[in-house]
């Protein structure tokens, strides 16, 4: 190498970034004037570093090993333990990789011969005469791109890994234009960045992505006599880790999200869960004392349909925050469906003509009513949401289709086999491929900030998910959308989930105390079960209903289990300890084999899940006052 390629590579070593030694934070830095040294030794470990190929790459002098009071290679627990002679001092190089996963081991022969090459660099020998040729196989360790650029763009010096980004060897790029030798600076921000150095003389650095290569750059530039030093690093795989942490960060905090979210609707489904009660039970009574054909019947009908769908809704958000899917029975889709176009014609626009073809055989599918109902209002209302002026055409249609091999789906894979197939389909303003791809995330929408919550379809997939069905989504700009949302198909054979049939048997007298903190429950039970033949006394207190229980007499106890300062478990072990055998049931809206197991401890004889209808509950007492031992006795 002549002189003056001695002075380019010079000129490059002199402006290399980043020339401080990398130490933790239990040592002292150690001054380094060597030029060679400065560059090669940390510009390469510094590379690594960046990399996260090590968590550290140290120079040690002896003195800093005294001072160090210790081995610190023991803590460090390094790779790579290196002595080197550098300007004729002793030095110890330490260096170990990072324990992160997603990233390579450290390339422990490529660190020892940098050392090794800043020691040639530096030896005294070298120290008489420009090292060119040694300044030249130390760049070419650096992995980095290396570049050395004239005031005329004219490529001056490069290493190999400059060659190897280029595609050129040096043959064909010193003395040639950057701009037509090298791609990645004919991307407009890297181009802005060298123009701008070289006239302002500032240095500069930058982060872009390079689309021609799917890689991402980080792009270093320093002003110097010669024109510019560049260095182009590629941090392809630190920014796939960072992305990584974001990416987990982000599942993090949807999931607190989500269990915040999952709290919060237990607590408002359960206050919810005892006023639907209370329409439920009111409604029944009403249904009794009403001829079959009696104008106000029919209402009173649909009163109790509606009221015990909501039940079926609240059960489910309670579920979910349980964890828990809900036992289902074999429901009638078509039905159903009909029921839920049918609620919701009352909240559609006029503007919007819906169409439900729900005639022929009916097909069969294992869910629970409200979710169906779930489905089709979530589905339709995002629909018509999504038309023009809020005027369009709504079609609705369930079928059954048979599945014969893997069919993806945009919520995963449908297996073979036989389906019920539930459309939606509408004439409205469609979707872009952006927003389908974010379609079924929660909290996703876009709707105007307090118009939407964005979790109407990350619902329904979860419903469809937890039955083993699917959602297929067929959407494009300007032509509506169609949604195909598919459960698992059974036979014709189901529970009408209409009506319940009236309860038969009835009480004679027996004495039942009822305890809730609900005073509308309160009333309602009390009210249905006089009407079943029982003497009903409804406390709204336990410290009072455990009173009256010590003092007078009672054939049977109902108590709810969510009470404030005494709960249900807690009245049935009080009365236990006071000597009064009474069998006694437990009301609750949240059910858990832990729960089943203490009421079963404290002697209770039954527990009542608050999502069944209160017009079994009569039913339910007769056969626990049956099973009691007072009953044994009294026969």
């Amino acid at each position: 190498m002549n002189s003056r390629g001695a002075s380019h590579v010079a000129q490059g070593v002199k402006f290399a970034p980043d020339c401080v030694v990398s130490w933790s934070t239990r040592t002292r830095p150690t001054c380094m004037d060597t030029l060679p040294l400065r560059f090669a030794l940390h510009h390469f470990l510094d590379s690594l570093l960046r990399e996260g190929l090590c968590v550290y790459a140290e120079l040690w002098s002896r003195e800093a090993l005294v001072a160090s009071r210790g081995d610190p290679t023991n803590a460090a627990e390094p790779e790579v333990v290196q002595q080197v002679d550098l300007g004729g001092k002793p030095y110890t190089v330490l260096a170990r990789r990072d324990d992160n996963p997603f990233l390579p081991p450290l390339d422990v022969a490529a660190v020892r011969r940098c050392a090794e090459a800043c020691q040639e660099a530096t030896s005294p020998q070298g120290a008489k005469t420009p090292p060119s040729d040694t300044l030249a196989r130390t760049l070419d360790f650096v992995t980095d791109a290396f570049v050395l650029v004239g005031h005329g763009w004219e490529i001056l010096h490069c290493n190999l890994a400059f060659e190897r980004l280029s595609g050129f060897p040096d043959s064909a790029l010193l003395g040639q234009s950057l701009w037509t030798r090298c791609g990645v600076f004919k991307l407009p921000a890297i181009r802005t960045q060298l123009l701008s150095a070289l006239a302002n003389g500032q240095a500069s650095e930058i982060e872009c992505w390079n689309s021609d290569s799917d890689r991402w750059l980080y792009v270093r530039v320093f002003p110097c006599t010669e024109g510019l030093s560049v260095f182009v690093q590629d941090i392809t795989a630190r920014k796939k880790v960072e992305e990584t942490k974001l990416d987990l960060e982000r599942q993090l905090s949807q999931g607190r999200r989500m269990e915040s979210l999952g709290t919060l609707a237990a607590g408002i489904a359960h206050d919810f869960n005892n006023v639907l009660s209370a329409v439920i039970g009111h409604a029944g009574m009403l249904r009794e004392k009403l001829d079959a054909h009696h104008a106000a019947r029919l209402h009173a009908d649909e009163i109790w349909v509606a009221a015990s769908r909501a039940r079926d809704l609240t059960g489910r958000i309670l579920a979910y925050s349980r964890s828990s899917r809900g036992e289902t029975d074999k429901q009638p889709l078509k039905a159903l469906t009909r029921e839920s176009v049918n609620l919701l014609k009352a909240t559609l626009p006029t503007t919007v003509r819906l169409n439900a073809q729900l005639d022929g055989q009916e097909v069969c599918a294992r869910i629970l009513p409200s979710e169906v109902q779930q489905i089709v209002v979530n589905l339709c209302t995002n629909a018509w949401q999504a038309m023009p002026n809020g005027k369009g055409h709504l079609h609705v249609n369930v079928s059954h289709v048979d599945i014969r091999e893997e069919m993806p789906v945009d919520t995963g894979v449908l297996q073979p086999g036989s389906y019920v197939m539930l459309t939606v389909e509408d004439d409205g303003a469609g979707m872009s491929p952006d927003v389908r791809a974010h379609l079924f995330e929660p909290f996703f929408t876009t709707k105007a900030r307090g118009e939407g919550t964005g979790l109407g379809l990350y619902v329904v997939s979860g419903i469809t998910s937890a039955r083993e069905g699917g959602i297929r989504v067929s959407a494009a700009e300007g032509k509506g959308a169609r949604f195909d949302v598919f459960i698992p198909a059974c036979d014709d054979e189901h529970t009408d989930p209409t009506f319940s049939s009236v309860p038969t048997l009835k009480g004679h007298s027996e004495r039942v105390a009822y305890i809730d903190d609900d005073p509308v429950v309160c009333v309602m039970v009390e009210q249905l079960l006089n009407t079943r033949g029982f003497v009903t006394t409804t406390f709204a207190d336990p410290e009072s209903a455990l009173q009256a229980l010590l003092t007078e007499h009672f054939d049977i106890v109902v108590t709810d289990q969510n009470m404030p300062d005494v709960s249900g478990v807690e009245v049935a072990n009080i009365l236990r300890t006071r000597g009064v055998e009474l069998p006694i049931v437990l009301s609750t809206g949240l059910i858990s084999e832990e729960l089943r197991k203490t009421a079963k401890d404290a002697g209770i004889c039954e527990v009542f899940p608050k999502e069944r209808s209160f017009e079994d509950l009569p039913t339910l007492l007769i056969e626990c006052l049956a099973r009691s031992p007072r009953a044994g006795a009294a026969s």
